[in-house]
């Protein structure tokens, strides 16, 4: 994999992030094992709880290579004015394997399940490439 991703959380509800910004993952050789990590922004309601799932999708889109899902709860910061949301910062990692060269996805769905026709409007895709072969 090439880059550098790092970030950190402050108790305020911002994170600074580092090295962040590619979506093309190059590795010498496939299959490979990929570790992904994910920042994800949430308005939530004061005492809000609920489920985000995330599916990695690989080149069959039909076919999900990893499925998760993660607890969620609202936690207000020492700045948070009662009343208003919530606004704060989730860390998925997901770990799968990249079998083929291509176009993955994650699928994140916020309080909803794949193929709910419902949860299908709530979803987010974000893409990135997985390519065998460092660069010289």
């Amino acid at each position: 994999m090439n880059g550098t991703f790092a970030y950190e959380l402050h108790e305020d509800g911002t994170v600074d992030v580092f090295g962040a910004g590619f979506d093309t993952f190059r590795v010498e050789r496939l299959p490979a094992d990929l570790d992904l990590i994910i920042l994800v922004r949430l308005l939530l309601m004061e005492d809000e709880r609920g489920e985000i799932e995330l599916h990695i999708v690989g080149p069959e889109p039909t076919r999900s290579l990893r499925s998760l899902t993660y607890e969620i709860e609202a936690e207000p910061g020492p700045d948070h004015r009662p009343g208003h949301l919530v606004s704060q910062i989730e860390v998925l990692q997901v770990e799968f394997s990249a079998e083929t060269e291509g176009v993955y996805s994650a699928e994140i769905y916020v309080e909803g399940r794949r193929g709910d026709p419902v949860s299908e409007e709530r979803r987010r895709s974000i893409f990135f490439s997985v390519r065998e072969g460092l660069p010289e």
